[in-house]
């Protein structure tokens, strides 16, 4: 009686086994079909329309960007150039009130 309940337990065991291995495989099959679904859709070519609009404006994005800094780095060195040359003025203002 006890050899017979411990094969029923190992059978028990395998069947969860066979269980558990074939919902492991349908769920492999379930993200492959998914994967195939998302390849689709990207194919598409309305979906291409959109990630050639989002690539171009990633690049607009940039260019604006690009075109702010040397705005931004143009004013900076203008105001280098204005505070040097108010630096060079006192410079020679100070040079004509020394006595000779």
């Amino acid at each position: 009686a006890a050899s017979a309940v411990v094969e029923e337990e190992d059978e028990d065991e395998e069947e969860e086994e066979e269980d558990k291995e074939e919902e492991g495989e349908h769920e492999e099959e379930e993200e492959a079909e998914a994967e195939e679904e998302e390849a689709a859709v990207v194919k598409r070519p309305a979906m291409q329309a959109v990630l050639k609009r989002l690539a171009a404006s990633a690049v607009v994005e940039e260019e604006d960007e690009d075109e702010e800094e040397e705005e931004e780095d143009k004013e900076e060195e203008g105001e280098h150039e204005e505070e040097e040359e108010a630096e060079a003025e006192e410079e020679e203002a100070a040079v004509v009130k020394r006595p000779a």
